[in-house]
């Protein structure tokens, strides 16, 4: 990130475990070149630093299995708030408004139709 946006960043980081999903919470800051407090774009804090934190737990663990996700999607089921699951039914929905057909996003996605279209239902 340093590298990113060109200044040294002073930083902390807390895990917790606290949660069914254990997660960690960083702290950063730094100054810009003219001494003025670092702000960062928010393009960069949805995709840049999501990016590097993709790259590097995929480099210490490895890419996530068709098992994983399909956990991951049974997990989401029960949640309330926005999921990925909503993401795909807005997305046939975007799609179906140009055609008759409301099942094509199962076409493209990379989980087994099967399971797919048993989490979209429950």
């Amino acid at each position: 990130m340093e590298a990113d946006l060109g200044t040294q960043l002073q930083w902390v980081a807390t895990a917790h475990y606290n949660t069914e999903h254990p997660h960690v919470h960083v702290a950063l800051r730094g100054m810009t070149n003219r001494n003025e407090p670092l702000r960062l774009p928010k393009d960069y804090i949805r995709h840049g630093i999501r990016a590097h934190a993709e790259n590097l737990t995929t480099r210490q663990i490895g890419y996530r299995t068709v098992l994983d996700a399909e956990e991951a999607e049974r997990r989401e089921i029960q949640q309330n708030r926005y999921t990925s699951l909503d993401r795909m039914i807005n997305r046939s929905n975007t799609a179906a408004a140009g055609s008759n057909r409301t099942d094509n996003f199962l076409v493209d996605l990379k989980l087994p139709a099967s399971s797919r279209q048993h989490h979209l239902k429950s």
